[in-house]
């Protein structure tokens, strides 16, 4: 027990069984001499005793005889001079708290464990609930075994402060233990070395996490199978690099660096309700989501790969991004939730039943961007503007996909500073389309209805054509292809044009509206007789089907609008006088040369007018009548 400080000058210590030196003081050891703690003996340094030792006149002052001879720190100091000190063979124990500060200026004249050889390892042993403290200078972990290090607990441990700094010529694995890491606290690894951490705990400032890893380079963790990583609070400032399988990102806070998988190989699983603040560079490789996950501002999957998103959600940045690499998207009621603008200049391919949910952005496809619908899957564009849709750009890849649109304004016109004379028709050749809530397609530019299967108008939904689209409607040898749903089912022309194919178009239920100037050109096959004389067949626009007025399509022509019917036969077939409703006088229905009207049942104008040409022709097949106005008109051209 001390009661003041003490120097040690000269001669040599031995210690047999257990020593303790105790008392708020420093005991120098500034003898020239080494000291030895025998076998199966201990010197403990207790109750706030500073042990002052370093190499004097370049002799070691400890030497231990083996692993049963015990150095502890119990609520102590350990100091070591600038002169530095080696330990091999030993076994130092912290018990509570031991406080490590070595007055070094560099590695050579720092506090070295090991000495490079299996007969030099020794052993660092932290006891549960302990806490071993570096403040500052070097220490050097050199043995050839890599668990010289070990924890008894996760409850015990290692303080790195600002000034400590950490040197690995050795493999190292931390184990089951609490690391508090200053910032500015350095630690360098020789190149090929690793520092492993198992079930570690990892304390930096507000910073908390578990990891079972390795650390690749001074900025970099790596995941190399069955690795993980558990945030308990804060952000995990370091870069991660990902190999094989197994590997986990868990817990309640932040990933701060960029994410890297190796190759296509490499699988994470993302169980984390923090965010990534940092890019995902994918490389081919395999995202699997467990719970949803936020991307921080900018932050996108780069590189190319899979992500399974099972039944969790993604939400985008609050900034605009850019994604330039194919990403294939699986899920089950997966939602991609976008609080930001994005433009797509890659392929992004949906399996299962996903949804992109746009809460009023915009969805940029570049010159590459394109959105694909893989075999039996389902996807949902919701609340979405979407630009720039051309060629097959958005596409089911067979008839069993479907695509549904849910309040889309849908784009086909080129991107802003770009020329208009490019074409930026669009076809939908396979697959099925539903359109919910109210659906625009506007562009100078054609869509192209293709498709073999049917596409439906929602209960109380509209697809509206708006200002300069034409829409074409061309399956081969269906005309019943575009289904509304229910009575306010509306199918609307607003300024637009439907082109109809020699096949024909059928509308049942709902309403077929006009509700701006538009046209309906409709073509038609010349098919030669047995005489050898050909004869034209049109194509027809057949309202209602003349069975049951539960079929009726209504068509409703606004105030001061036109339908122009510039080719081709409008066959109605409605059966209740309610359902032909045209706004006022300035409402017209027009038939222009080669256009025919075919009364399959009377047609009420009511307030409207029909102007029809003297080479366009009606055709009553059973005693019909226009009630109404009818001008017939020479010019119409």
């Amino acid at each position: 027990m001390q009661s003041g400080d003490v120097a040690f000058k000269r001669g040599a210590l031995k210690f047999f069984l257990k020593n303790t030196l105790s008392g708020a003081y420093t005991f120098s050891y500034d003898s020239s001499m080494t000291s030895t703690v025998k076998s199966d003996a201990e010197w403990a340094i207790t109750e706030y005793a500073d042990l002052y030792i370093g190499r004097n006149q370049g002799n070691e002052p400890l030497y231990f005889e083996d692993a049963t001879s015990f150095f502890k720190f119990e609520d102590s100091k350990f100091t070591v001079k600038n002169t530095g000190m080696n330990l091999t063979r030993g076994t130092i124990i912290s018990s509570r708290d031991a406080q490590v500060d070595v007055q070094s200026t560099s590695t050579q004249t720092g506090l070295v464990f090991g000495d490079g050889t299996p007969e030099g390892d020794m052993s660092l042993v932290l006891h549960a609930s302990s806490t071993a403290r570096f403040t500052g200078g070097h220490v050097t972990y050199n043995m050839s075994r890599n668990n010289g290090i070990r924890s008894k607990s996760t409850t015990a441990q290692m303080i790195r402060s600002a000034g400590s700094i950490f040197y690995l010529p050795a493999d190292l694995d931390l184990a089951d233990l609490t690391i508090d890491v200053s910032p500015y606290s350095a630690l360098i690894v020789e190149p090929g070395k690793k520092l492993t951490y198992s079930n570690a705990r990892v304390v930096n400032d507000q910073d908390e996490f578990y990891l079972t890893t390795t650390w690749y380079n001074f900025y970099t963790m790596l995941l190399a199978g069955n690795g993980v990583i558990n945030l308990s609070n804060g952000t995990l400032p370091l870069y991660l690099l990902v190999q094989g399988v197994g590997n986990r990102l868990e817990g309640v806070g932040n990933i701060g660096g960029l994410i890297t998988l190796a190759n296509s190989d490499a699988e994470l699983l993302c169980d984390l309700s923090g965010s990534l603040l940092k890019s995902i560079s994918m490389n081919g490789g395999i995202v699997s989501l467990n719970q949803n996950l936020k991307l921080g501002n900018g932050v996108v999957f780069a590189g190319g790969g899979m992500v399974n998103m099972n039944t969790f959600d993604i939400a985008t940045g609050n900034t605009d991004a850019a994604w330039s690499n194919d990403i294939w998207w699986n899920g089950t009621d997966a939602v991609i939730s976008l609080n930001s603008n994005v433009s797509l200049a890659s392929t992004w391919t949906f399996n299962g039943t996903c949804a992109v949910k746009g809460k009023g952005h915009t969805l940029r496809l570049g010159s590459l961007g394109s959105i694909a619908v893989a075999p039996n899957s389902q996807l949902i564009l919701q609340d979405l503007y979407i630009e720039n849709i051309a060629g097959h750009n958005i596409c089911c890849l067979d008839d069993t996909s479907s695509i549904i649109l849910k309040n889309v304004h849908w784009g086909q016109h080129p991107p802003a500073g770009q020329s208009h004379t490019q074409d930026y028709s669009y076809s939908f050749t396979m697959g099925s389309l539903q359109f919910y809530n109210t659906v625009t397609i506007d562009g100078a530019a054609i869509f192209a209805y293709e498709t073999s299967q049917t596409s439906t108008i929602a209960r109380d939904s509209s697809l509206v054509l708006d200002h300069g689209i034409t829409f074409s409607y061309a399956p081969d040898g269906n005309c019943q292809l575009l289904e509304l749903e229910n009575d306010n089912s509306r199918f609307v022309l607003n300024g637009a044009s439907l082109y109809i194919t020699s096949t024909g178009m059928q509308l049942t239920k709902g309403i077929f509206e006009i509700t701006e100037d538009s046209d309906v050109i409709i073509d038609y096959i010349d098919i030669e007789d047995e005489y050898g004389v050909t004869n034209r067949s049109y194509g027809e626009l057949i309202l209602g089907d003349g069975i049951t007025s539960e079929n009726d399509c209504t068509g409703m022509i606004q105030l001061g609008v036109s339908l122009r019917m510039r080719q081709g036969i409008l066959s109605y077939k409605n059966l209740s006088f309610a359902s032909w409703r045209m706004g006022n006088q300035l409402s017209m229905l027009t038939f222009y040369p080669g256009a025919m009207l075919t009364l399959y049942s009377s047609l009420p104008l009511g307030q409207g007018r029909v102007l029809i040409s003297k080479h366009a022709h009606i055709d009553d097949r059973g005693g019909n009548d226009i009630i109404g106005v009818v001008d017939i008109v020479e010019g119409l051209a």
